[in-house]
């Protein structure tokens, strides 16, 4: 009896034994380890959109070669959903998430007319095209040679941007060879500075932005806010000796002119550094030294110190100088 109890203990025991290690022999063997180097994650944005336009944006994720504005030490702009605003070589904007994906981009060269907005501010579509206004000679001559020096998301909406568009002289030619005369400057609007204000549709895939507003920076009106000493003729101001003399410093005058001008140099110095707060855009000037710097000699009087302020909009635009000082302001 106690034999046959040990006997059928022992059965048991090596079944058992037998049945664990063949757990272990199929645990180590039996299952092929997946190989770190093929697992590949699935690119989840690009499921998230099905139609093939906005697939075909979403996989564009490398930049084209970012341009650096050395007049102002731009070269990217950060927006409010960790990506940023970039410029190109050749002048675009692009628009990057925060996963590095392009968004948009938005080339001057292809923009002719206004896009059209509704009465919450809201871009007007037809066909999943913004609907533009009627062309304006103006608003074309503003905007056609210009690239993108600087661009600033709104701080008060995400869906509004500001850009800073100068003459694309700056990417095809030296400035200091380039000093345009203040006739020249004057009359053609290409050469000139503008700000133009940007409105985003976030849902829109196929035409995202469209221009809304414009504000032209004219040389003329900078001149005519010069302080009056400024405008005096200078030989009677500082004589043939003084500290600013015609010979001293040529590009700050026209021709046989005594008068301090606003040549291109000095212009486009202080053309940069964009900043907004409260829809009010500021331009604080560039790189410019004490000799391309403008410098205003604030008004002692109360609230005086705006030397220009031109009503007709709600874009308002402030110039300064190196040392903060008002130069001019702009309202669109």
């Amino acid at each position: 009896m106690l034999k046959a109890h040990i006997k059928r203990s022992l059965i048991l025991f090596i079944i058992l034994l037998i049945a664990a290690i063949s757990l272990i022999f199929i645990g180590l063997f039996g299952f092929k380890k997946p190989n770190i180097n093929q697992v590949k994650l699935n690119n989840q944005s690009s499921s998230l959109i099905t139609n093939q336009p906005s697939d075909q944006i979403i996989r564009k994720y490398s930049l084209d070669s970012i341009r650096w504005n050395a007049n102002a030490n731009f070269s990217s702009s950060p927006t409010k959903d960790g990506g940023l605003l970039v410029i190109t070589t050749d002048g675009r904007l692009e628009r990057i998430d925060s996963f590095g994906y392009l968004k948009w981009e938005l080339n001057l060269r292809n923009i002719n007319a206004l896009a059209t907005v509704d009465e919450e501010q809201n871009l007007v579509y037809s066909d999943n095209r913004i609907v533009t206004k009627p062309l304006d000679a103006v608003f074309i001559n503003n905007v056609s040679k210009k690239v993108v020096a600087e661009a600033i998301q709104s701080q008060e909406d995400p869906t509004i941007y500001y850009l800073l568009a100068v003459s694309d002289q700056i990417l095809t030619n030296d400035l200091k060879d380039q000093l345009l005369s203040f006739q020249q400057l004057a009359t053609d609007l290409t050469s000139q500075g503008v700000v133009l204000k940007v409105k985003e549709n976030p849902t829109q895939i196929s035409d995202p932005v469209g221009i809304i507003d414009y504000a032209m920076i004219s040389p003329t009106d900078l001149t005519q806010n010069y302080p009056a000493s400024w405008k005096t003729n200078t030989l009677s101001l500082y004589g043939d000796n003084g500290s600013f003399r015609k010979a001293d410093h040529p590009s700050w005058f026209n021709n046989d002119s005594n008068f301090i001008s606003l040549p291109w140099l000095q212009y486009i110095t202080n053309l940069a550094n964009l900043y907004e707060y409260k829809d009010n855009v500021f331009l604080f000037g560039g790189n410019g030294n004490w000799v391309n710097a403008i410098r205003v000699f604030v008004s002692k009087q109360p609230n005086t110190f705006l030397l220009g302020c031109l009503e007709s909009g709600f874009i308002k635009i402030l110039v300064l100088d190196q040392l903060s000082q008002v130069i001019l302001m702009l309202t669109y």
